[in-house]
């Protein structure tokens, strides 16, 4: 049984719900330490899995498709579709719209909107030339979303338009993952790719500000504490660090 990169997401009160190789979604209780079920979504690995909240769903990506399922705890599945795109790489929820933004292997990513029968609204397409590994919606502009890819750039993008807004360079291998935080009332990104470092990048100067090299595995996780001024990397050989998003120690 593999559990997959990307492919964990916090459910319901006190609930993990994790994507597996073997095409089924698992539930697990963090308070009881318990597994609470398991449902088969595809017959080829999830990739990736993201929880809506406010509609008690989740969707998954997969070498197939996309699949919506209503709250996993009654095991009811509500609807499948397939992406016409290869493998689904990453999701993002938008957080107050009825939209879900994918991204795929050949670099394509696709905005859906689930109050229109899941239609997809917008492409944007032909500036990623690799894998398209982590999507996310800013979270102080909503119009707005990054992705990151392993032609070793991130993107900045709004809904308003098939064409990115911005790139970032700087990375020397594939980047893997990103989040969007807050520091002194100012926008940033946290980049981690596998040359063994993360990026930190002023959004409004749209440059790197500081580069994170202690690191002695590729960075496959980035992420940024909703409440604490605290940013978490983790690393392929398995280590977490804690980081100050105030003065980065």
């Amino acid at each position: 049984m593999q559990i997959r990169k990307n492919h964990v997401h916090l459910f319901w009160p006190n609930r993990i719900i994790i994507g597996h190789s073997g095409g089924y979604v698992r539930i697990w209780d963090y308070v009881t330490q318990r597994w609470r079920g398991s449902i088969e979504i595809c017959r080829g690995p999830v990739n990736c899995i993201k929880f809506i909240a406010r509609k008690q769903w989740f969707v998954a990506g997969s070498s197939d498709g996309i699949h919506v399922q209503e709250e996993a705890i009654k095991k009811k599945k509500i609807q499948r579709f397939r992406a016409r795109v290869s493998s689904v790489t990453s999701l993002a929820v938008h957080p107050t719209k009825p939209y879900v933004v994918s991204s795929s292997y050949g670099g394509l990513i696709k905005l859906w909107d689930w109050d229109k029968g899941w239609e997809c609204i917008t492409t944007f397409e032909g500036e990623h030339s690799d894998v398209v590994c982590q999507l996310a919606f800013n979270p102080n502009d909503t119009n707005s979303f990054a992705s990151v890819s392993n032609d070793r750039t991130i993107k900045v993008w709004g809904l308003d338009s098939p064409k990115s807004h911005y790139t970032l360079s700087g990375h020397s291998d594939n980047v893997k993952c990103l989040d969007f935080f807050t520091r002194d009332d100012g926008q940033y990104l946290i980049t981690g790719s596998v040359d063994n470092t993360a990026k930190i990048w002023d959004l409004q100067k749209k440059t790197c500000i500081l580069t994170l090299e202690v690191f002695r595995s590729p960075v496959i996780y980035v992420f940024s504490h909703p409440n604490l001024p605290v940013l978490i990397t983790g690393t392929r050989n398995g280590i977490i660090y804690l980081w100050s998003s105030t003065d980065f120690r």
